[in-house]
């Protein structure tokens, strides 16, 4: 096998979903109910800023960075952290899968994301032990979300 097939087999993923999400500005999403889910997301084009519950500051992402979640904590997406932020319950259908969801006729940021819970032995060890991490192609960094290391 390939090591990504290992890596798959090692989390037993299961409840996935996936789907694009458009977003005009101005927008601010939180997403609270995660329920043991990882997350991972990559900005296609646009900018937006990402906050995690925990984290001491938000992350700038720009287009070519991705970002993993890999705890169920709640966190926040934004063009501007000061708006008050919509629940994501109230614009992402339960289960949708595939598919784009635009928010105020989109335009200003697009990103693909997947959501999904795993099983096995692993599942307590990316609920605790893991960081949210951020990895930007176009910059060639590698942050920590929130800072605490960059390459």
């Amino acid at each position: 096998m390939d090591p990504l097939s290992d890596i798959l087999s090692l989390l037993k993923p299961r409840s996935h979903v996936s789907a694009g999400f458009d977003a005009g500005n101005p927008w601010s999403v939180h997403y609270a109910n995660l329920q043991e889910m990882i997350k991972c997301f990559a900005i296609v084009s646009g900018t937006c800023w990402l906050a995690v519950d925990g984290e001491k500051e938000a992350v700038a992402l720009q287009a070519g960075d991705c970002f993993v979640l890999p705890t169920g904590r709640p966190f926040r997406l934004a063009s501007d952290l000061s708006l008050p932020a919509v629940d994501s319950g109230a614009i992402f259908p339960p289960q949708r899968e595939g598919g784009v969801v635009r928010l105020n006729a989109g335009g200003d940021c697009y990103m693909v994301g997947s959501g999904f819970v795993v099983g096995g032995r692993i599942r307590a060890s990316c609920s605790s032990d893991c960081p949210p991490s951020c990895i930007s192609a176009k910059r060639r960094i590698r942050l920590r979300c929130a800072g605490a290391w960059s390459a």
